[in-house]
């Protein structure tokens, strides 16, 4: 087919989107070409939000890169924080298992520490 001829179904065209069926009459066609540019109103504003959206989150997630880009890797500073977590459960670990064995013995805690 041909670009310059149009199909044979539609008696022409309205901007790009046949319009009128060549067996309806003119009120169907008038009809019909509101309702296919409302729809398409409604597409392109559901895509305006959708990109919206998009960099919306684009924006948070830079701005969060620029307030984190200074400081360490959140990983490191995660694996860090774990590590002291550790040191800090060691530490209590021990001052418990004195206070048992203090408790255990009846003696005083701070002599058992010492």
């Amino acid at each position: 087919m041909a670009t310059g001829t149009p199909p044979p179904e539609y008696e022409g065209y309205v901007g790009i989107l046949p319009v009128v069926p060549a067996k309806s009459n003119l009120s169907t066609g008038a009809a019909f070409e509101p309702m296919v540019i409302t729809r398409l109103e409604r597409l392109e504003a559901g895509q305006n939000r959708i990109e919206a959206a998009i960099l919306a989150k684009g924006y948070r997630l830079a701005a969060w890169l620029m307030e984190v880009g200074n400081d360490r890797a959140p990983s490191e500073r995660y694996m860090a924080e774990a590590a002291e977590a550790r040191r800090d459960a060691e530490r209590f670990e021990k001052i418990a298992r004195g206070i048992l064995e203090s408790l255990k013995n009846g003696t005083d805690f701070d002599e058992s520490m010492a």
